[in-house]
């Protein structure tokens, strides 16, 4: 007290601090609520206090937490998705870390490609007699998981052919949240490439030694798995049974490595 009078400034009082009382800090009122085993004893010891003094108070019951906001969406077409959103979340936008090191490493310069064709889906319009005679090469990249898609130029056409997609990484479908991986790409399977269902029919030797050598990542190209899923549907009395291979024995014409 003596020093808080001689300094003219207004300090805080160990006396003054109590369970409920309210204090100033940086221009914001802190309701003192509750306190460790240390202090209540020396309040204790020093004051007379009791426990009943020194119990801690209830927490507030607030209006509830405001939900954030979901991310805009991907419009501008200015660089990735990824990066447009690191300006929302951060003043001076940080690089989007890609892939790890040791995968980039492990992965350099291999490439998937499989051919492809237009196909209809849900949402979507029959594939027209022009689209239908359209065919792609779809490259997927392992070391960055970004996808190409090159069309197949056909002679008299009408179509020139070349660049359908510019690598990049892809979603699964429109307004997914979740990436392409290696994992997702099998001969038969149906991808979602600039709002078009392009399904994949063959695969080049290089995939299919990729997926062979990785029975984990592509069980469709496990030779225990299919020979398992054929000896169940033989025993289930036909080969319906069985899933598709995923290409382990197609082979892919026309497409240079």
């Amino acid at each position: 007290d003596d020093t808080r009078r001689r300094s003219g400034h207004q300090y805080y009082n160990w006396r003054e601090l109590r369970i409920g009382a309210v204090v100033s800090c940086f221009g914001q009122k802190l309701t003192l609520r509750d306190c460790d085993e240390h202090t209540r004893d020396w309040y204790a010891a020093e004051t007379g206090t009791s426990e009943a003094d020194f119990a801690a108070m209830p927490p507030p019951a607030g209006p509830p937490p405001v939900p954030r906001a979901p991310p805009p969406p991907h419009t501008s077409g200015i660089g990735s998705e990824e990066d447009s959103l690191e300006s929302c979340y951060r003043l001076v936008p940080k690089p989007v870390k890609k892939v790890s090191y040791g995968e980039w490493v492990m992965n350099e310069g291999q490439v998937m490609r499989f051919s492809g064709s237009f196909v209809s889906g849900p949402g979507k319009p029959p594939v027209n007699d022009i689209d239908a005679g359209r065919s792609f090469v779809v490259s997927f990249y392992l070391e960055d998981h970004s996808l190409a898609v090159f069309e197949t130029p056909v002679p008299n056409s009408g179509i020139p052919g070349g660049k359908y997609l510019e690598r990049r990484q892809v979603k699964k479908s429109h307004g997914s949240k979740v990436w392409l991986r290696a994992r997702d790409l099998y001969v038969g399977a149906v991808l979602e490439v600039s709002a078009r269902y392009v399904r994949l029919h063959a695969a080049d030797d290089a995939t299919l030694a990729i997926m062979e050598h990785r029975p984990l990542e592509f069980p469709r190209s496990d030779p225990a798995a299919v020979i398992d899923a054929l000896r169940a549907g033989v025993a289930a009395g036909g080969a319906a049974a069985a899933p598709p291979a995923g290409g382990a024995a197609v082979g892919m014409v026309g497409i240079a490595a």
